[in-house]
């Protein structure tokens, strides 16, 4: 019984929704194109250009606040590039810089239903020594987004090239 409990307070400190907010930390982010854990295992490093996120519903059509909480390491006098994506077209960037965990803001509009919410990494570059990284600690996402499911990602779009193709 008092393992059951113990998983379920881990679980629900890992992705969990308080508020109006989803929070998905970096290290539980089910899309993850490159990097690995950082800081005894409590941070996703995105060590090359690449991206980290999840699949999201989103409720009701609108604006979603959503919040990084990431650092950075420079190199060659520039701080990491950091976006937040949508469904693969960046909406927004910002350079991290600073190497102590900060929270970045973007708001987006987002139509209702299932996405795909990244942060994107792209100016990645070891040079003389210095490694420019990005470090994320937490995604957070709000209001009316809950954890989606990645296998339906996509299917509706599918859906409609299938339709505009038997219409030609």
């Amino acid at each position: 019984m008092r393992t059951s409990i113990g998983l379920c307070v881990s679980l629900c400190l890992a992705l969990h929704c308080f508020g109006d907010a989803l929070r998905i930390s970096g290290k539980d982010a089910r899309v993850r194109s490159v990097g690995g854990p950082a800081a005894d295992g409590k941070i996703w490093n995105l060590w090359s250009d690449g991206e980290l996120g999840d699949y999201i519903n989103v409720a009701a059509e609108g604006s979603l606040e959503v919040r990084v909480r990431a650092y950075g390491s420079s190199a060659a006098g520039e701080w990491p590039h950091m976006g937040i994506a949508i469904d693969d077209a960046v909406k927004g960037t910002v350079f991290v810089k600073s190497a102590s965990p900060t929270v970045y803001t973007f708001s987006l509009a987002v139509p209702k239903g299932l996405h795909k919410i990244t942060v994107t990494f792209d100016n990645d570059l070891l040079q003389n020594n210095e490694d420019r990284n990005l470090y994320i600690d937490w995604i957070e996402i709000g209001p009316n987004a809950t954890l989606g499911d990645p296998s339906a990602w996509g299917r509706e779009w599918d859906a409609d090239l299938s339709a505009a193709d038997a219409k030609t």
